[in-house]
């Protein structure tokens, strides 16, 4: 009998450590499961909304990639670039209240800041130190080339989606032409992306697909050939056709030895082109382009009242990134933090002339799906003084 219950006690016993093994495995699951759960959680949150102080806590300290973030702005190690304490940081905290002529030594003051502070939003400009110099010394003397494109500015040309123009990339300093009744001004060369108009706007954006596309079209042209037109596109249905007839009309008119003027003719010499252009030239804010005190968008930032992040993407892949069906309540910034890694690692690769020679080559792009709001930063371009 003793044997017996000795027998069963020890059974009893292993039994048991197999259930507190059992249990501490459970236990180490569920953990892992609930961090993983929460981190996707308190991601998707900051994503999809305003963010709270904890979450903002979080994605500063744990997601958001200062170091590299810093490498980006000095080319380089911020520790040992006396550039890195002369940029200008400016935090936007709740109430929209702000704190600018921010500067750091290093990465980890930057971070140890931002994990304190928890800023809504981040701005980046060029400064020295603003309490210890006159306001007549205090001034930015460098920062990064920017184009600041606003998408709703393309709502009047755009119909089939909200994809980016960034492919017809030229640098007229004009008006934002939002809502144009006027052809634009060409200057030659004229850019070769006009090439892919036909593909852009006939069968991507269907610009010709409707009757309220179609008179916007229409205003564009001279008076007297709207009408006829207007006739022929109503015998035909797809805009690759509606074009096509409208190249041939203005073809027409331009070799027709009955044209009544000299100047109506030349109304008609360069009207193609005018309209191509019209349709897929590149709206742009010149303030921002053409200041030097004007912040400048941070990446990895969110909005403060939606909490979306502004993210830099690849601009190989620009023709495939469609913000509007990606699902952000599950992706994670991993692969848009390794895009901007890869892009620091390769500046760090040359030597600092090597990459300032290379004016052009690189560019990183901040898309705010907010606001549609696309920023080009041509990075390895530095300012000194005016543009």
């Amino acid at each position: 009998m003793k044997e017996n219950a000795t027998s069963e006690q020890s059974s009893r016993m292993t039994a048991m450590d197999n259930a507190t093994k059992n249990a501490g495995e459970l236990i180490n699951k569920l953990t892992t499961y609930y961090n993983r759960t929460r981190q996707a959680i308190i991601t998707t949150e900051i994503i999809s909304g305003a963010a709270t102080l904890e979450q903002k806590t979080i994605y500063y300290r744990r997601i958001f990639p200062s170091h590299i973030y810093c490498k980006w702005l000095v080319y380089g190690e911020p520790a040992t670039c006396p550039q890195f304490a002369q940029r200008e940081f400016s935090f936007t905290l709740e109430n929209d209240v702000y704190r600018r002529y921010l500067s750091f030594s290093n990465h980890i003051e930057f971070e140890k800041e931002l994990i304190k502070i928890c800023p809504e939003n981040i701005d980046i400009g060029a400064s020295k130190d603003h309490k210890i110099l006159s306001a007549a010394q205090f001034y930015p003397i460098e920062r990064e080339l920017v184009f600041d494109i606003d998408m709703t500015d393309y709502d009047d040309v755009r119909f089939c989606c909200r994809k980016i123009a960034a492919n017809f990339f030229a640098i007229p300093y004009n008006q934002d032409g939002k809502d144009s009744t006027k052809r634009v001004t060409l200057y030659s060369p004229l850019h070769p992306s006009l090439h892919e108009f036909g593909g852009y706007a006939c069968l991507e954006q269907d610009f010709l697909g409707d009757d309220q596309r179609i008179e916007r079209f229409l205003r564009l042209v001279p008076d007297d050939s709207r009408q006829t037109l207007r006739e022929a596109f109503t015998e035909l249905s797809t805009s690759a056709e509606r074009w096509a007839a409208f190249k041939q009309h203005t073809n027409a008119m331009i070799n027709s030895a009955t044209s009544t003027t000299k100047y109506r003719k030349a109304a008609y010499v360069t009207l193609i082109d005018e309209i191509m252009f019209e349709y897929c030239y590149p709206r742009l804010d010149a303030n921002v382009t053409k200041g030097m005190n004007h912040l400048l968008k941070s990446p990895f930032t969110f909005h403060p009242k939606t909490g979306h992040i502004s993210i830099p993407i690849n601009l190989n892949s620009l023709r495939y990134f469609d913000p509007c069906k990606e699902d952000y309540n599950q992706t994670s910034l991993k692969p848009f933090v390794d895009v901007f890694a890869r892009f620091v690692q390769g500046l760090q690769t040359s030597k600092q002339d090597e990459v300032l020679a290379k004016s052009g080559q690189l560019f990183l792009l901040l898309f705010d799906v907010v606001h549609h709001d696309l920023f080009i930063l041509d990075l390895n371009t530095m300012l000194s003084g005016e543009i």
